[in-house]
């Protein structure tokens, strides 16, 4: 079980994971005890939700650079997707990401806290 900001801090670090593994000739650190050292460095909710912004920023800029030729190419073989298009690398950010989103609605609501709807304006939402 991790902190919320060890959620954060777990979940910004695996969208750099996959855009540095793609996006450069890193590959795909396969270091997971060692990630999950890092990952348990955090302590500030704040300080993780900004490097998560940061993070999310970084990589849709360094994504929105790719030529539709670009995101279409096949990934060199690898043990986490295979020779897929590197475009399947965003659909699994969105699904990594999603999944902590729904861990840490289900720590809320342990909490006896309801959390905001995600899929509506902040200002459309009513309390529960």
């Amino acid at each position: 079980m991790r902190t919320a900001a060890q959620v954060f801090r777990h979940t910004w670090r695996t969208v750099k994971w996959f855009t540095d593994a793609i996006l450069t000739d890193a590959g795909f650190n396969m270091d997971f005890e060692g990630d999950e050292r890092e990952t348990q460095k955090a302590s500030s909710l704040d300080e993780e939700r900004a490097n998560m912004k940061a993070e999310f920023d970084r990589s849709i800029r360094l994504w929105g650079k790719l030529s539709e030729e670009e995101l279409m190419a096949p990934l060199p073989d690898n043990p986490i997707l295979g020779p897929v298009p590197k475009l399947e690398a965003i659909s699994a950010c969105v699904d990594h990401t999603a999944h902590h989103r729904g861990a840490l609605t289900v720590y809320a609501r342990l909490l006896g806290k309801v959390p905001p709807q995600p899929y509506t304006e902040p200002e459309a939402q009513q309390p529960a």
